[in-house]
């Protein structure tokens, strides 16, 4: 059962560390602004973690991926552990009035208006929360891996939590004036993400433009055992490059690696993009396919063929997915250029 965070504004009466908060309807406001408070402090400091943990992401990933010596590895580790201890302090600074929505994953503020009650989630993005104990280092290549994987793991949460949250400062604005909705900042990673994807599918679709080549060599030419087995070793390498492509083009996150859709809300319209499978197994290429002998290389072609036209389509499609935001981007962009023209129109000090 979960529990709930009880905070009694008429009163303001903290109990134990729950509370619970209940608007009069008359005068729902004024406590409207407290919790507006509480949420906005806490965006402030997931936005805080989440730099913390882009650092500590490009550290593992160069430490697991970059040919460093045990030295490099050690300097690499020790501004690791400097980053990482930061984590618990940012977010034991944030909240207010004591109280912090980010190290108590389950609980609920609730605010019971006239007709509806509003449901807040806390989160957990401690250290242990997002899986980051002390232990974590990347002094050794298969250390660097696992702490890659963890750190990954948590930049996933932690953008998660970041739209959780500005869902709720999306609901606080229907009710109070002075909390502006954020849903641009949405928007704004819906494209960036789409952006990594297109990038991710040109590379897949590179890599089986390479895979094509070297099947009309095989069959074309005349070549050695010795030469065909080569060939196959790349052949295969590229195939299996889909995957690393695929997964995870935006710290952990992408729209070539499933079927799902990603949802995104403007403010004023639900926008729907499905995503697409550019895995191997997505394109229908992790079959048993060889080229170490023309029959092969044959009996391969129409699947790497296949696997090459859902890869350019996909890219098209996203390239229609960019424009749809950027538009709707750029739509706002003028309408606060014309706000302000407008103001600059209405000043008394332009009228002489």
């Amino acid at each position: 059962m979960k529990r709930q965070r009880n905070l009694l504004f008429c009163v303001l009466l903290i109990v134990s560390t729950t509370m619970t908060i209940y608007a009069k309807p008359a005068v729902p406001k004024k406590h409207l602004k407290e919790i507006s408070k509480l949420i906005l402090g806490s965006s402030k400091g997931i936005e805080r973690i989440e730099s913390l943990l882009l650092i500590l992401y490009d550290l593992a990933e160069q430490s697991s991926h970059g040919s460093y010596s045990n030295n490099q590895r050690t300097e690499l580790d020790a501004e690791f552990q400097g980053i990482l201890a930061m984590i618990d302090p940012t977010v034991n600074r944030v909240g207010f009035n004591g109280l912090s929505m980010l190290d108590s994953a389950g609980e609920v503020v609730l605010i019971e208006l006239r007709r509806e009650v509003l449901e807040f989630y806390c989160v957990d993005i401690t250290q242990a929360g997002l899986n980051l104990d002390g232990s974590l280092n990347i002094k050794q290549f298969p250390d660097a891996i696992i702490a890659f994987d963890r750190v990954e793991a948590a930049v996933r949460k932690i953008k998660g939590v970041d739209l959780q949250f500005t869902d709720y400062i999306n609901t606080l604005s229907r009710y109070l004036r002075n909390i502006k909705p954020i849903l641009d900042k949405e928007v704004r990673q819906g494209l960036e993400i789409m952006e990594a994807s297109k990038e991710g599918a040109e590379i897949i679709t590179s890599g089986l433009n390479r895979a094509i080549e070297l099947m009309d060599q095989l069959i074309g030419g005349t070549y050695s055992a010795q030469q065909r087995r080569i060939m196959d070793a790349e052949f295969q390498e590229t195939l299996s490059e889909c995957d690393y492509k695929a997964n995870g083009v935006y710290y952990g996150m992408g729209m070539i690696d499933s079927t799902d859709i990603v949802v995104i809300d403007t403010g004023k319209e639900i926008l729907e993009f499905p995503c697409f499978d550019l895995t191997s197994e997505g394109l229908g290429v992790n079959v048993s396919l060889s080229i170490e002998t023309p029959q092969d290389a044959q009996a391969a072609y129409p699947y790497v063929v296949d696997a090459l036209q859902s890869a350019e389509e996909a890219i098209a499609t996203l390239d229609d997915y960019i424009d749809t935001l950027s538009q709707y981007m750029q739509t706002k962009g003028n309408k606060k250029i014309r706000q302000l023209r407008n103001r600059h129109k209405r000043s008394p000090y332009l009228n002489d």
